[in-house]
């Protein structure tokens, strides 16, 4: 746990740039932010939230693929691992290896994943090799 209110906002700004600004509630903890921080940040405007349990640091401009990074924070299991990855059409887009555009995004996620789909997305169940993942 962070020791002062800088070390905490340094620790909670460096994991949200790689996120494209996004953080799940569980990081702004780890990183030193309790309950009544996020209120305080929100209420600022320095913090917006974006769902149950995801923020958004405002002052990061918002990044190319901002919807696959929400699918997957919100895929994240209890040990905080992403469990979605961008799959089908949808990793062809990304990959840009074609100039189709899906209506909704495909993510593949583990046999044992419970979480119902967002809406615009098409959940497939597979289980995949390391090998099979790019990050």
């Amino acid at each position: 746990m962070p020791r002062s209110t800088r070390e905490a906002a340094r620790t909670l700004m460096a994991r949200a740039q790689e996120q494209s600004g996004y953080f799940t509630a569980k990081q702004a903890r780890e990183s030193g932010y309790n309950y009544p921080h996020l209120e305080y940040h929100l209420s600022t405007g320095s913090f917006e939230r974006v769902e149950h349990g995801l923020y958004r640091l405002t002052s990061l401009p918002p990044g190319d693929h901002d919807d696959l990074i929400r699918l997957s924070l919100w895929s994240r299991n209890r040990d905080d691992e992403p469990q979605a990855v961008v799959s089908h059409e949808s990793a062809l887009v990304l990959h840009e290896l074609t100039e189709l555009l899906p209506g909704v995004t495909h993510v593949t996620v583990p046999p044992k994943f419970r979480k119902a789909s967002p809406e615009g997305c098409v959940i497939h169940k597979a289980i995949l090799r390391p090998v099979d993942v790019e990050e």
